[in-house]
């Protein structure tokens, strides 16, 4: 269950953990999962089948129940295939600083949760899980209702629950490690994440601006080469740097390309980021504020110590980014399609902040918060 070889780390990561995390659990349900979850659709079958085969020989139809026999067997063969595909497709990963489960045939979902978000674990068991020795670790946040995790039909269930309750302990004792606290801001586009961020800069923050030092690592020499190397010197604008628009032509048809740009751009980010901090605790600064829009996908939430929802209503977002950037309706759903879901995104935040009614309302509510801000819990 412990992932040491190089093999499985490569396998765990696949694109649904950041590149320098190290994977402490790599593991899947038991092969038990396959027949536990569809027993009752075999048996219903295999019933179905048996019983019309019955009917059709009984009244001397020998050829029709001969193929009523031939398509039960393959049904049930293809519906036993299915699920070894969708046991196959499974994959539990735990880091230092985040649970993850993986899973799905034809739509792939991950689903991850930043240790210090989980208030809740706990072992499920159903009786036949029970006769197996298996068991299902559920995780659960604060911010949501119910159980936001789970790892289900995990062999020796008990132990299992014991290291996750470890890395989660260390992980939540340990926080974020900043030496000023650090406040992740999330939010649908158009949701005034950028004005928070403003808002927060006049109060002794210091505000980073995640897409500039992106763009900052686009024009490292090595960065540049390396990018070249991979897709050619059409993405090279006139002037010698990387022609962002480009490379987004790249990335954002080819999540491959995609990972493989952030494998290589995350970690200078992240270095830069930690300078910040760094500067801002010898400066005597309040805090750093990180006003970036994949923060979550990007992994970054793991280096903050709150991490703020702006919400706000759909419409007025439409209005705002339309005046800014003139999309329409169908463009701001297409961009946003590519992030997390604003359902997960506010569930997986320690506050929120409405941006409903104006400037002055939201600065109110932002100074609300400050206290909590200041503290970073």
């Amino acid at each position: 269950m412990n992932a040491h070889e190089p093999h499985a780390r490569v396998q765990a990561r696949g694109g649904y953990i950041p590149a320098d995390e190290t994977p402490l659990i790599v593991s899947r349900p038991s092969p038990w999962f396959i027949l536990i979850t569809i027993a009752r659709t075999l048996v219903l079958l295999a019933l179905v089948t048996l019983s019309t085969y019955a009917g059709l020989a009984g009244a001397g139809l020998g050829d029709a129940a001969s193929w009523v026999l031939r398509v039960g067997g393959l049904l049930i063969v293809l519906r036993v295939g299915w699920q070894v595909g969708e046991w196959l497709s499974r994959r539990y990963v735990l880091t230092p600083q985040r649970i993850v489960a993986v899973g799905g045939l034809l739509r792939r979902a991950a689903a991850d949760l930043p240790l210090r978000h989980v208030r809740q674990i706990g072992v499920s068991q159903s009786v036949t899980e029970r006769l197996l020795g298996l068991g299902t670790i559920t995780v659960a946040t604060a911010g949501a209702a119910g159980f936001v995790l789970n790892w289900v039909a995990m062999r020796r269930p008990q132990d299992v629950l014991v290291r996750v309750r470890e890395v989660v302990d260390a992980a939540q004792h340990q926080r974020a490690g900043n030496p000023v606290p650090v406040i992740g801001l999330v939010g649908g586009i158009g949701a005034g994440k950028s004005e928070v961020a403003r808002l927060l800069g006049t109060q002794g923050f210091v505000v980073i601006d995640a897409d500039a030092l992106a763009k900052a690592a686009l024009d490292r020499p090595e960065v540049r080469a390396q990018l070249v190397d991979w897709w050619g010197g059409t993405i090279v604008a006139p002037d010698g740097r990387i022609d962002t628009r480009a490379l987004g032509g790249i990335v954002f048809r080819d999540a491959d390309a995609r990972r493989k740009l952030e494998g290589l751009t995350h970690p200078i980010v992240k270095a830069s980021r930690r300078q910040v901090v760094e500067q801002a605790a010898r400066d005597g600064k309040a805090g750093v504020v990180i006003d970036a829009p994949l923060l979550f996908e990007a992994g970054s939430d793991a280096d903050c110590d709150l991490v703020v929802f702006v919400d706000s209503p759909r419409e007025q977002r439409q209005e705002r980014v339309k005046a800014r950037q003139g999309w329409d309706e169908a463009e701001l759903k297409r961009r946003e399609s590519a992030q997390l879901s604003l359902e997960e995104k506010r569930s997986r935040a320690d506050l929120v902040v409405v941006n409903d009614a104006g400037r002055d309302d939201l600065a109110r509510r932002v100074l609300q918060l400050l206290p909590r801000l200041k503290l970073g819990v």
